[in-house]
């Protein structure tokens, strides 16, 4: 399907991007065993996200390591994107796959601190020290 779509310039879309998404729908569809659309709930993608931070073996026989909290953030991410495109949406007026009601239970997130930012003083040091040295 999204194979044969073309962006807005006409080019097609990059194949990486499309394998990318494809293993991660197979590897949804073999984790949680949802044929349909209506099989799609929270607490499945629930069940998804724990199998994917504990590491499984996919029917490949590939062994697929257990992944971090970022990634599992990251693939979550992707699948919500693929389903809104597929017309699943996360609201009642949808179908729901139940991940309101999973916010604040295991549903992953950005725990990242922000950078810490460099004070003018720092700033003005550092270039100092570097102009001082590297040129």
């Amino acid at each position: 399907m999204k194979r044969k779509e073309r962006k807005r310039d006409r080019t097609p879309l990059d194949e990486y991007t499309i394998r990318a998404y494809e293993g991660l729908v197979q590897d949804f569809i073999y984790i949680t065993k949802c044929q349909y659309p209506g099989d799609v709930t929270g607490d499945r993608v629930n069940d998804w996200m724990l199998v994917l931070e504990d590491g499984y073996v996919a029917p490949d026989g590939k062994a697929h390591k257990p992944a971090a909290p970022r990634t599992v953030y990251n693939l979550f991410t992707n699948l919500g994107c693929f389903l809104r495109y597929c017309g699943i949406e996360p609201n009642p007026g949808a179908h729901n796959y139940g991940l309101r009601k999973l916010q604040g239970v295991n549903v992953p997130g950005k725990n990242e601190t922000d950078p810490e930012a460099f004070t003018p003083v720092e700033m003005e040091k550092f270039f100092f020290f570097w102009l001082l040295n590297c040129s």
